[in-house]
């Protein structure tokens, strides 16, 4: 990017080349007021061609189900009366709906798309191709005031372009900088290209209208694209932005939790505080755990050269012969403990050694039965062969139910929480003493209060009835009460409000109330 280099660290700074000046409030402003009105110019190009503008309405309908239909049925209406007649009084009110519609289309979608596609048919009407988006009939190649028309909006085009251009620039020292302040983001080249075309969506959604300054607006989109960005390349395997935002809100409540409660919380607590359910929750921790690896990292056996070495070939015929044998005698194994019926249709319908599939109703009319009689005895003998695969697998050790794997996770979870124990038996140390101190705390507040309340009640002024210093109001100091207690120069005020009211009174004016005499003070009459 020309006037950018990049420091030590990964900072940019600005060459002086590229240190243009701050817009001032009236420059962005005003450059505000330019680009709306580029693109209420826009769209009234596109929209100024009498014969076109049946067609041009109905496909702004069809791309924006909300759009003005009001203004533009009056645009509509007004553009046939001026192909009908053409006099002062039609283009008269043919121009002003045609501003009216105009204004309302900028206001609404101003991102200009649908304008960029009606443009792209105005192109190819005047080179003799097929219109794509809008449904009218094609002048002739040599109508001049076609031609104008198509000129005219390719120059409102450009104009919006450059407008926008002028923005971007403008504003370029507030993407390097939100792209210095997020350094876990990626590469400073990455974030940067990334904010740029946040910036580029905020300009395309800004309305000046509203009064808030395009700084303040655009700081979302920038921040919100460098962050889609990263998240989309910095994994092997790309992770939907909804399954990132999902996986931080639960790595926020759960830090949350534990400093709540002092231990980790469980799937089923991080669903209750999220609103989500237990399995969503479970598979978006399960998911995001998971590393990808290189196959050709290196391998600790000094005999192979690579991980690829230790990946079974699927290309390899020995091995598949293999496995189709010892499928064919475990299959073999489990058909034994069928009864004859249920072994021959199993052997039927999925053709089971040298036979060929069959359809139920064929196996129902050899067996002297029908095909729902078929279903069940299929549906019966496949389970009880699942049955006898499983008690096989338990009774030999096998590792198709993961019983290894099983016994070696739960001993690691064991060994992992007696290495966590001693910093579980820390935390709840320094929770007893956190709680120790809250109580010392509040002992010493209440102490201090009965001893200030004493020397109140000594000098006669508990229940003394005093002016407030802010409303002027009567009030007194009645005991036990939350505003009996004397906190320096708050007392002077009848409540809360009085005294907020009274210091920001103090902030913007430097004027803060004398204390209030001894005069004033007077016993209480209740």
């Amino acid at each position: 990017m020309e006037g950018v280099r990049t420091l030590v660290g990964g900072t940019l700074r600005l060459s002086p080349s590229a240190r243009r000046k701050v817009l001032t409030a009236d420059r962005e402003r005003a450059l505000g007021h330019d680009l709306m009105a580029a693109r209420s110019a826009y769209w009234r190009a596109v929209l100024a061609y009498p014969p076109w503008c049946q067609g041009v309405i109905a496909f702004i309908k069809q791309a924006h189900a909300d759009s003005p239909s009001r203004l533009l049925a009056s645009l509509g209406s007004a553009s046939r009366s001026l192909r009908d007649h053409e006099t002062r009084k039609n283009r008269s009110d043919f121009d002003g709906a045609l501003d009216e519609a105009a204004g309302a289309l900028a206001l609404a979608y101003p991102k200009c798309q649908t304008p960029d596609k009606i443009r792209v048919d105005l192109k190819n009407a005047c080179r003799g191709l097929p219109l794509i988006s809008v449904t009218a009939r094609s002048p002739p190649r040599e109508s001049r005031p076609f031609r104008e028309y198509a000129d005219h909006a390719e120059k409102m085009r450009s104009r919006l372009h450059c407008v926008r251009d002028r923005f971007a620039e403008a504003n370029q020292r507030l993407v390097i900088h939100l792209a210095n302040r997020c350094p876990h983001l990626g590469p400073v080249d990455d974030r940067i290209q990334a904010g740029n075309i946040g910036l580029l969506t905020a300009i395309g959604k800004f309305d000046p209208s509203r009064g808030f300054k395009f700084s303040t607006y655009a700081v979302n989109w920038i921040r919100s694209a460098m962050c889609r960005e990263h998240h989309q390349t910095d994994r092997t395997i790309r992770v939907p932005i909804h399954v990132h935002n999902s996986a931080t809100k639960i790595a926020s409540a759960s830090r949350q939790f534990m400093a709540r409660t002092g231990r980790d919380p469980r799937p089923k607590d991080i669903a209750q505080t999220l609103g989500m359910t237990v399995e969503q929750v479970t598979t978006i921790r399960r998911f995001l755990s998971r590393n990808t690896t290189s196959l050709e990292r290196s391998d600790p056996d000094p005999e192979r050269q690579s991980f690829a070495a230790t990946v079974a070939d699927p290309s390899d015929p020995i091995s598949d012969a293999i496995d189709d044998q010892d499928r064919r005698i475990q299959v073999s194994e489990l058909l034994g403990f069928l009864e004859p019926r249920q072994r021959r249709i199993v052997e039927r319908i999925y053709g089971l050694g040298d036979l060929d599939p069959e359809s139920r109703e064929s196996v129902g009319q050899s067996e002297g039965i029908g095909p729902e009689r078929v279903r069940q005895l299929l549906g019966s003998a496949t389970k009880r062969m699942r049955h006898q695969f499983s008690l096989q697998a338990l009774r030999n050790g096998a590792e198709a139910v993961g019983i290894p794997r099983i016994v070696e996770r739960m001993q690691a979870k064991q060994q992992h929480a007696a290495d966590q124990r001693p910093d579980q038996e820390l935390r709840q140390a320094e929770l007893r003493w956190a709680q120790e101190m809250a109580d010392l705390m509040r002992a010493q507040r209440l102490e201090k209060y009965t001893e200030e309340l004493e020397r109140w009640r000594t000098n006669g002024l508990l229940g003394a009835v005093r002016l407030c210093q802010h409303c002027g109001a009567q009030w007194c100091l009645i005991p036990f009460a939350r505003k009996a207690v004397p906190q320096g120069r708050h007392y002077r005020y009848c409540s809360s409000s009085c005294r907020s009211k009274a210091w920001w009174e103090h902030r913007r004016t430097g004027i803060l109330s004398a204390p209030q005499p001894d005069s004033q003070l007077r016993p209480s009459t209740e």
